[in-house]
């Protein structure tokens, strides 16, 4: 639902130390996005993609990629659908009644 948080978690292990960048297939990151990782133990990294008030603009396909010094890998993607209400009508249009000469 638009307006709400979203989080993506993605979680590698391997040798060494392990960077994890967030992508977006075909756009940048909402600038609402904030990221966080930290290693869960010695040889795993959890990174958390956060988005905040998320609108339907943000509507996509998110990964992650995992890197170390053997190389790097790439996560599924996840799709994000944020569900834009319907347009309401907030003033009705009002019936108008001229005569003939009027304006």
């Amino acid at each position: 639902l638009v307006h709400t948080t979203v989080q993506f978690t993605c979680e590698a292990s391997g040798y060494g130390i392990i960077t994890v960048e967030w992508k977006r297939i075909g756009f940048k990151l909402p600038l609402t996005a904030v990221i966080s990782s930290y290693n869960s133990s010695l040889d795993t990294i959890t990174s958390t993609l956060t988005i905040n008030h998320a609108s339907g603009y943000y509507t996509g396909q998110y990964y992650c990629t995992a890197e170390n010094c053997a190389g790097v890998v790439q996560s599924y993607a996840a799709k994000l659908f944020v569900r834009v209400p319907c347009p309401e009508i907030i003033r009705m249009p009002e019936n108008v009644t001229v005569l003939p000469n009027q304006t």
